[in-house]
């Protein structure tokens, strides 16, 4: 080591425990300092320095470092602590880490890494793909763990001294829904520690979508143009204001060969449909019951909007602009306005057609009565219909703020720091939303009770077996009886004729329409097993060992009564009504049952086909009704066009 006073220059030898560094400087040897001889091997190993004059250090025995650096003989030399691997030399560290081993301090012990979806094999904690954790809580910060990293990964003298440990905590891993979204492409890095999602994704266990993608099934699809969506919009909304119209119409002329009015076979089919899908949508939804990849996602795409959830009837509203995305929130205000809004609309319909009868149409009392009465019926009917078709996604929108749908997460591994998230919406907080689940607690007393209540009470009122006395009795009366329990479909939806030997509302004829006389009530419990199944899918998730015994036990049991009691009176509607239970159970059966991956792309398959085929079932069947429909129709047509010729034929001829 050389100084310089004034013109002269002042050289001594390093003492024991330093080394010449080149530069005219004797420097310590550190804790884990190697040799700087270029020509010798990288060394791993603590070092000392026992000699005077020397230009590097000596190594400490394998599974031993100098513990405060400056070591003046091998004796300075100390094990290296636990967790560490003593058949290597320290290198610049207090020894390498054992595999799957992590440490907070460069120089301090390593801990065994106990949590799933870590990274441990460079020293430190980062992430495996398909998992995820936060940093942004108290008591975490995530630059200087990732300074300590990159102190971590300098394997040189050139290390940061202020950076050997991390002192604060590291919060705890969870594992991703679908864990392809947390792809986590460089959480080994000190610039990518806190992991990263998939193109597309965002948010809490990257469950959320971005701006310019929309959620289908929990899978992020990028939004396509706008004129696109515009268009589709245009024909799905189309679409569905014609059936509705199908539905509404009041066809009064039956055919010769089959009574049964197209409308009533179109309900029928659709009841059906919508009781399937309403459960499997939301069973897709809330586990990944298959692997939607590849083309599959556009299968899911369908699945999800055949729902017929009306609270997201217009297709990725989010893609023409952010402000329209319907968190749980906006979800749940609509689905408590829109079922009063269907109440009160109609009623004001009513006493508007009232007042204008009464006052401006020169009418009799009687005659006025009897519009009133058939626009009431009218009216009626659609309410509870809408609300029918309306019941389950309504219920969905209310369970799924309730505080059972809340899913608590333990963020640090002392305990200590816990947060509430939405299961529906993991942006929303669910301290936030006291109030509104109070509300939800009111709702579910006035509508999701009260509504198939109602609807039962009313439907004993007018479908209870009567004794066979009151049958003979009202038989002389009323022709109708005769063909109670005919089998060639008479009942209609919207017509005054009935198959009952009791007046049925036209409102309530679509609840037993299908139904023989005496499985009047079978559509309230039809309600029942489809809210019943999708709530404790909402509330406790489908992880929860209840939901799953209970969506399984109700398959199998509603699947058994189908089979012993044969409810429907149609043998097409009970063979598609079985088959559409037989595709819930199997789909229930294979989300709650693990499946080897080998075999996950085949089952997916299956359930695709099994799923897709009761869309071309329904579909098609239906499409064969209608084209009956607008043959005879044609037809009639035709042969009136035929007749008029002939009568003015006949005219001229006279």
């Amino acid at each position: 080591m050389c100084q310089k006073f004034g013109s002269k220059e002042k050289c001594r030898p390093c003492a024991p425990g330093l080394f010449a560094d080149g530069n005219g400087m004797c420097r310590e040897c550190a804790r884990g300092r190697w040799r700087l001889d270029i020509s010798s091997p990288l060394v791993h190993g603590g070092f000392y320095q026992d000699e005077i004059g020397s230009k590097n250090c000596k190594n400490c025995s394998n599974g031993n470092f100098v513990k405060d650096g400056g070591g003046f003989s091998a004796l300075d030399c100390t094990t290296c602590p636990d967790g560490t691997d003593h058949s290597r030399h320290a290198g610049f560290r207090a020894c390498f880490c054992k595999m799957n081993y992590s440490r907070i301090d460069r120089f301090g012990l390593c801990k065994l890494c106990l949590h799933e979806g870590l990274n441990c094999t460079n020293d430190f904690k980062s992430l495996l793909p398909g998992y995820y954790w936060n940093w942004s809580f108290t008591g975490m910060n995530v630059s200087l763990y990732s300074s300590f990293v990159t102190n971590l990964l300098t394997l040189n003298d050139s290390y940061n001294p202020s950076t050997t440990r991390y002192d604060l905590k590291i919060p705890r891993v969870f594992k991703c829904p679908r864990p392809k979204s947390c792809r986590n492409s460089y959480s080994y890095t000190p610039t990518g520690i806190n992991g990263n999602c998939l193109k597309g994704y965002r948010g809490w266990l990257c469950s959320k979508c971005q701006k310019t993608f929309y959620s289908v099934l929990n899978y992020c699809a990028p939004c396509q143009q706008k004129w696109w969506i515009i268009s589709e919009m245009i024909i799905t909304m189309s679409a569905f204001l014609l059936i509705t119209i199908l539905v509404i119409w009041k066809n009064t002329k039956t055919r010769q060969k089959d009574k049964r009015l197209f409308v009533d076979k179109l309900s029928s089919r659709m009841k059906i449909f919508l009781g399937f899908y309403q459960v499997v949508g939301d069973l897709y939804e809330s586990v990944n019951v298959v692997s939607w990849t590849g083309p599959l996602r556009y299968v899911g795409k369908l699945i999800s909007f055949v729902s017929l959830n009306l609270l997201k009837m217009i297709i990725r509203p989010q893609c023409l602009n952010s402000h329209l995305l319907l968190d749980p929130i906006i979800r749940f205000k609509i689905a408590v306005i829109f079922p009063i809004g269907i109440i009160v609309v109609p009623a004001n319909i009513y006493l508007i057609c009232k007042v204008y009868l009464q006052c401006c149409k020169k009418t009799t009392n009687a005659g006025t009565m009897v519009k009133l009465d058939k626009i009431k019926s009218k009216l009626l009917t659609y309410v509870v219909l809408i609300l029918f078709i309306t019941y389950q996604p309504t219920c969905d929108a209310i369970f799924e703020i309730y505080p059972g749908a809340c899913d608590t997460f333990v963020v640090d591994r002392e305990g200590n720091i816990t947060i509430s998230l939405l299961r529906a919406d993991y942006d929303v907080n669910c301290k936030s939303i006291a109030h509104y689940q109070t509300e939800a607690y009111i709702a579910t007393v006035l509508y999701v009770i009260a509504y198939p209540l109602i609807l039962l009470i009313l439907l004993r009122k007018y479908c209870r077996k009567l004794t066979e006395k009151k049958i003979i009795k009202e038989s002389n009366n009323d022709d109708c009886c005769s063909n109670s329990l005919s089998a060639n479909e008479i009942t209609p939806l919207f017509s005054g004729h009935q198959a009952t030997c009791r007046t049925i509302p036209s409102c309530l004829k679509f609840l037993t329409e299908n139904y023989k006389e005496q499985f009047w009530f079978w559509e309230i419990l039809e309600l029942g097993r489809k809210v019943g199944q999708t709530m404790l899918i909402t509330l406790l998730g489908w992880e929860d060992a209840l939901t799953k015994l209970f969506t399984i036990g109700t398959s199998v049991l509603f699947l058994s009564l189908h089979v012993k009691y044969s409810p429907m009176k149609i043998p097409f509607e009970q063979h598609l009504q079985l088959f559409s239970l037989i595709a819930i159970f199997l789909n229930i059966l294979v989300a709650a049952v693990p499946v080897a991956v080998q075999y996950q792309a085949t089952l997916s398959t299956l359930l695709i086909l099994l799923d897709v085929g009761i869309v071309l079932a329904v579909a098609g069947e239906v499409l064969l009704v209608l084209l009956r429909f607008v043959r005879e129709k044609v037809t009639l047509k035709t042969n009136g066009r035929r007749m008029w010729s002939w009568l003015r034929k006949a005219w001229k001829d006279k």
